[in-house]
């Protein structure tokens, strides 16, 4: 197997396991976002050599977050900013909380590098840093102390869930959801 092949083998891969993950989370096992956290750090957030997600599909785009777009028309919003759910909170089969990112009005487009270095939670917090902070300091290893991410994160939830859980729920299924309507098919 061609190191091409392989990619694309682990990219089919990643995504069926983040689709089984948020089944399970929407199932009541909030536990998944350790797992769906690491699939998210490979498939947009590594490095060396590139997001797994750009080895197999180039021009993979996801959309500008609302809020990020308010904050390019009104950079003041950020001072004393403590923090921001950039979407809709609700609960499905009344007891669990879902977390649904909402976009730019212009439906603006960004490269993955760019889309996860967007402010998610608060300015010191992106997406990247979310994804990263949780797959490493929890889903991937087993750290003694959490990062400065996870402490914001966990001193403030909804339904009694963190908001790092939520995030990453989020983020899981938007970009699964972006993968399955525009390129599934071709691969």
């Amino acid at each position: 197997m061609s190191a091409s092949e392989k990619n694309k083998q682990d990219l089919k891969n990643s995504f069926t396991l983040l689709e089984t993950h948020i089944g399970t989370y929407e199932a009541g096992n909030f536990l998944t976002y350790q797992p769906m956290a690491v699939e998210l750090r490979k498939l947009l957030c590594e490095t060396n050599p590139s997001p797994l997600i750009n080895r197999i599909i180039p021009d993979f785009k996801l959309h500008k977050l609302h809020f990020v777009k308010i904050l390019e028309n009104t950079p003041s919003l950020l001072n004393g900013l403590q923090n921001v759910m950039p979407g809709r909170l609700e609960v499905i089969n009344e007891t669990i909380p879902i977390f649904t990112l909402l976009f730019s009005k212009e439906m603006e487009e960004m490269s993955v590098d760019e889309w996860v270095d967007q402010i998610l939670f608060k300015e010191q917090i992106t997406i990247r840093e979310l994804i990263r902070s949780v797959a490493n300091k929890e889903g991937a290893h087993s750290d003694k102390n959490y990062n400065d991410t996870l402490l914001h994160c966990r001193s403030w939830s909804f339904n009694e869930t963190e908001s790092h859980i939520l995030g990453i729920y989020a983020i899981s299924k938007y970009v699964l959801a972006v993968f399955k309507k525009e390129f599934e098919a071709s691969l």
